[in-house]
């Protein structure tokens, strides 16, 4: 009977090492941390493509201080040979501004991309130029510009 109980306590000894070499592991396989990614890459990366859509009430094509800006309007950027895929669309703030950050395009440069206005906005004319190409689009310098002309009812017949 001695030999039976020196036995079990033997088998519940391996048993127990067992369990916590299985423990041990697991908890280290869970513990280990995700890398993060901190750099960036380029400086061209935390770059950003400006859109500014404002009501250009004098139709003179600069925004002027008395001029709004339009808000939730509909912009977009997308590559030039394929303006149906992999854009990123936005909506403009209460500034009238949407920010795309170069991040989002291939080699975080502009080349080959194209600014598109995508919707009418009520009480204004589509833009004359609803396509801005970004080929020499510098994003320390240059901001993408939709002025959109009132629609003129002059019913006056």
């Amino acid at each position: 009977m001695k030999w039976r109980e020196e036995t079990f306590k033997q088998q519940w000894s391996v048993l127990s090492l067992a369990a916590l070499v299985w423990l041990a592991g697991a908890c280290t396989t869970a513990a280990e941390p995700t890398p993060i990614r901190t750099d960036p890459g380029p400086a061209e990366c935390d770059q950003r493509v400006l859109v500014i859509v404002w009501g250009d009430l004098n139709e003179d094509g600069v925004p002027d201080s008395d001029e709004p800006t339009l808000e939730n309007v509909q912009v977009m950027v997308t590559t030039q040979e394929n303006p149906t895929e992999n854009g990123i669309q936005l909506e403009t703030n209460e500034e009238g501004r949407a920010n795309f950050p170069t991040r989002e395009l291939e080699n975080c440069q502009t080349t080959g991309y194209q600014a598109l206005f995508l919707r009418q906005v009520a009480g204004y004319e589509f833009p004359a130029q609803p396509v801005v190409n970004l080929d020499d689009f510098d994003p320390l310098r240059d901001t993408v510009y939709f002025g959109l002309h009132p629609i003129n009812d002059n019913n006056d017949g």
